[in-house]
């Protein structure tokens, strides 16, 4: 039911960015994880991930400086898989003002935390 509701509230958010002429665009970010690592401990890990992600200079160049992205969602996504355990993925949904502010996006792809 929540996931539903969710998909719900995100088609909406595209629908209207859309009508707006905002670009969607996604980034996804997880971390290192195995099968023995409880799901507390990985969401630990994902949300410094995500704080160290949003400190960063392509960050704050798409968001601070009003370069990019206007508005933003991060959706995380709880899975489970035989070899790697119940582990998170973070999902970034960025949306730019137009395609000339792709190399922001791709720059905040490329950035290690």
């Amino acid at each position: 039911m929540i996931a539903e509701d969710n998909q719900l509230e995100m088609e909406s958010v595209f629908k209207l960015a859309h009508d707006r002429g905002f670009l969607p665009n996604m980034v996804s970010l997880t971390v290192r994880h195995n099968a023995s690592m409880l799901l507390r401990d990985f969401l630990g890990k994902l949300q410094k991930a995500i704080t160290a992600i949003a400190a960063s200079r392509p960050f704050k160049r798409l968001r601070v400086e009003g370069l990019g992205a206007d508005a933003y969602a991060w959706v995380i996504e709880i899975a489970h898989g035989f070899r790697n355990g119940q582990h998170a993925h973070c999902r970034g949904i960025f949306f730019l003002r137009s395609k000339e502010c792709l190399p922001l996006l791709e720059a905040l792809r490329l950035e290690r935390t």
